[in-house]
């Protein structure tokens, strides 16, 4: 007969058998990268919300620089340096050198040095590209509104979104 610290160290080891093998599940399920992600790294692209068309931006508020899609003409948008930091994971450097980020979902700030909360997930999707932030977990989301009279305006979110290559993007 086994003694209740036997038994006990036994359970033990199994639940760590049992969480090692889950962990390399999980790790497989991941799948390989999608090569049109992939080749994201190291371009140059505006950010462009499908469904409303404007792009992503800078906006200059008081404390700190944020970025909101508000601007309709791809010139004056945000233009962003993709680099990769592992597979499908990316950092965004605007042309003054600042990192998109977020330490709150649904808020991108520009972050000078880099960190989780300047790190994306990028997935393909049918007809564009989903960011999700490493620190927040959220992804990046267009908010607006649509409909004529302001009591009928119904609030739409999306976060599929067209990368629009550009040329000028700081190295």
């Amino acid at each position: 007969m086994k003694t209740y610290a036997q038994v006990r160290r036994g359970g033990i080891v199994l639940k760590v058998l049992m969480l090692s093998a889950a962990a390399g599940l999980a790790a497989c399920s991941q799948g390989p990268v999608d090569v049109a992600v992939e080749q994201l790294n190291g371009g140059c692209y505006a950010l462009q919300a499908q469904q409303a068309g404007l792009y992503l931006a800078s906006r200059d508020l008081p404390l700190q620089e944020r970025y909101a899609f508000h601007e309709a003409d791809p010139q004056k948008a945000g233009h962003f340096r993709f680099t990769m930091t592992q597979a499908g994971v990316f950092q965004l450097t605007d042309r003054d050198g600042a990192l998109l980020g977020s330490h709150v979902p649904f808020l991108e700030i520009a972050l000078k040095e880099p960190s989780d909360k300047a790190l994306w997930e990028v997935e393909k999707k049918t007809g564009g590209y989903e960011l999700r932030n490493r620190a927040t977990h959220a992804l990046l989301r267009h908010t607006f509104r649509e409909g004529e009279e302001l009591r009928e305006k119904t609030v739409i979110y999306e976060s599929g979104f067209s990368l629009i290559p550009q040329d000028d993007c700081t190295e």
